[in-house]
This record gives structure tokens, C-alpha cells and sequence, in this order.
């Protein structure tokens, strides 16, 4: 829902807040696109602080992201959103219990965090507790939960920082 309100619709509504949304990911209990002008905004759920802006209250309108000038995609996880920058580079924010942020830890960030390591990717995918980079050379690389082996390098431990997909 993004009018403002926490009334249920059934048909469309426009925001015209984000006039100059580009793309746009929904998670489990909120909603984050970017904008023409490389920001990032978010609404929904805030608990994990996946909305971006420093804090964990909810919020039914879209909030500014912290720090964030030059998304180019942007990835929403279930409690974590992770946009690909301009650089190649990504950040996240959000939930962290199995370290979905990718910055080395597993404490939860109400800002942008910088992925450690991640270079050279050209697209980015938040999943529920997991997320993985396409680097340019055609390889991924991927880190957080690895419960059913969702990281992709033939373990079933969870990683805090990204780990190379094998077999690509």
C-alpha cells in the first residue's frame, strides 16, 4: 500500500511522489524503488530498519533512503533491500540475522551498509534471507542464509560477506 494510509484497496493508486521511479522490488512488508536520479525510497515495515532511513518506525508513505545517490537496480528481500550503485558496487539494509547485508556482519542496519568485496557486478537479487550480484565476467556471487544451500558454493553454511557461486 503506498497512499498514505493502511486501508486495503483493490484497484491501483497513483503516487505521485515517485514520478521519477525507474525500476521498483516489493518484499515481504515493504517497498523500495529508485529514481531517475540514483535515490532510493522505501515504505512499509520497518522493524529491521528495511526501510533505509536510520530508523525503525513504519512508514505508509515512500521515505528517503540514507546515503544512497546512484542506484541503478534495486532488490527487495524479505526484511532487507539491496540496490546495484553506478560503480558496480552494491549496499544493503535491513534485517542481518544470517548476515543478507553482506558487509561481515549479522547485526542489523537501519542505513545503507557497502557489500564487502562486491565489484564489477551488473545486476543484483535480494531473495528472503539471501542475496547474490551477477558479476560482469558472467559469474555470481552470493551471501547471507545458506539453510538448503541457496549460496550456491556446495556448502550449507551461511556467509556475512559475498562467496563465489561454483560452476557458472
Amino acid at each position: 500500500m503506498c497512499n498514505a494510509t493502511t486501508t486495503d484497496t483493490t484497484t491501483p493508486e497513483v503516487l505521485t511522489a515517485l514520478s521519477t521511479a525507474v525500476a521498483i522490488s516489493a518484499g515481504d512488508d515493504h517497498s523500495c524503488p529508485f529514481l531517475a536520479n540514483g535515490l532510493a525510497k522505501c515504505w512499509g515495515a520497518n522493524t529491521n530498519g528495511q526501510l533505509g532511513n536510520g530508523s525503525t518506525t513504519d512508514a505508509s508513505t515512500p521515505v528517503v533512503v540514507t546515503g544512497l545517490s546512484t542506484a541503478v537496480a534495486i532488490s527487495a528481500g524479505e526484511s532487507h533491500s539491496c540496490p546495484l550503485l553506478a560503480n558496480g558496487t552494491a549496499k544493503c539494509w535491513g534485517a542481518n540475522a544470517n548476515g543478507q547485508l553482506g558487509n561481515g556482519s549479522t547485526t542489523d542496519a537501519s542505513t545503507p551498509v557497502v557489500v564487502t568485496g562486491l565489484a564489477n557486478a551488473t545486476a543484483i537479487a535480494a531473495g528472503g534471507n539471501h542475496s547474490c550480484g551477477l558479476i560482469v565476467d558472467g559469474s555470481a556471487e552470493c551471501w547471507g542464509d545458506n539453510f538448503y544451500g541457496q549460496l550456491g558454493n556446495g556448502t550449507n553454511t551461511d556467509s556475512s560477506t559475498p562467496v563465489v557461486v561454483t560452476g557458472l
